[in-house]
């Protein structure tokens, strides 16, 4: 696998990533839900899937390599935290809203409850770049339920319990309760 474990069997993530916000006619299959929960309990490819999502493969590569601390690492890195904190606005709401089906998803068919915390601590990232702080709570809310006390969930849980929203939302006046 191109990327960093855990390895469900995927050769190419960022293709894999790709191929779940891409339109089709049927959402993904029980075995690409379950890989999809594996990959994102890995903090490095959630911050690749998530990155990649709200902005598109090229830049899912990009934060691949500067967490792999390859070039312009540095660069690479603080994109990917911009993108994470919401100051970068998404190119297309479509493939979050494809992202979030997909991780709501995801965790309702997670047979592990760490996975599917995770799984619901990215709907909630989604949710809330979506701006949607209800929604994002709510996910939140479950995650840490299931006991997802993984720094992400609890990151996610300060920024919508701060009542916080994407300043490119802001920007635009977007934000929703």
């Amino acid at each position: 696998m191109k990327g960093a474990d855990p390895d469900p069997g995927i050769e190419d993530v960022t293709e894999f990533f790709e191929e779940l916000v891409t339109p089709r006619k049927r959402l993904p299959g029980a075995d690409r839900l379950a890989a999809l929960t594996a990959l994102l309990t890995s903090p490095v490819l959630r911050t690749v899937a998530l990155v990649q999502w709200a902005t598109d493969r090229k830049t899912g590569l990009a934060a691949l390599a500067a967490q792999h601390g390859h070039d312009r690492a540095e660069r690479q890195a603080s994109d990917a935290g911009a993108v994470l904190l919401g100051a970068v606005p998404p190119k297309d709401l479509a493939r979050l809203e494809a992202a979030l089906l997909t991780c709501e998803r995801a965790a309702a068919r997670a047979s592990v409850e760490s996975e599917a915390a995770t799984a619901l601590a990215a709907s909630a990232w989604l949710s809330w770049m979506l701006g949607r702080p209800d929604d994002a709570r709510q996910h939140v809310e479950r995650a840490s339920s299931l006991g997802g006390a993984n720094t992400f969930v609890l990151l996610i849980r300060g920024i919508v319990g701060a009542g916080l929203t994407p300043r490119w939302s802001q920007q635009r006046g977007d934000a929703r309760s």
